[in-house]
């Protein structure tokens, strides 16, 4: 069926949808900017793989905070 109500606005069960996947991107997000970042560090050092491996466990927590925290806004409303 349409996501959109007859007035126009999108209903709540797509509103939700939107939320999960912005939530995913977020965690993905987090993730490949701490891998990024990490590799950058170790091409400029030349540490491989330290910083790799500490930004991908950084981005790991960040992650975790996050959707954490955007879940707990979720099932607050």
């Amino acid at each position: 069926m349409n996501d959109e109500a007859l007035d126009g606005s999108p209903d709540a069960a797509s509103l939700g949808v939107w939320r999960l996947v912005g939530l995913g991107m977020v965690f993905v997000g987090n993730i490949v900017g701490g891998l990024v970042l990490g590799w950058l560090a170790d091409q400029h050092w030349n540490t491989s793989p330290v910083f790799v491996l500490s930004g991908i466990g950084l981005g790991m927590v960040t992650a975790f905070v996050s959707a954490w925290l955007q879940i707990r806004s979720f099932l607050r409303t």
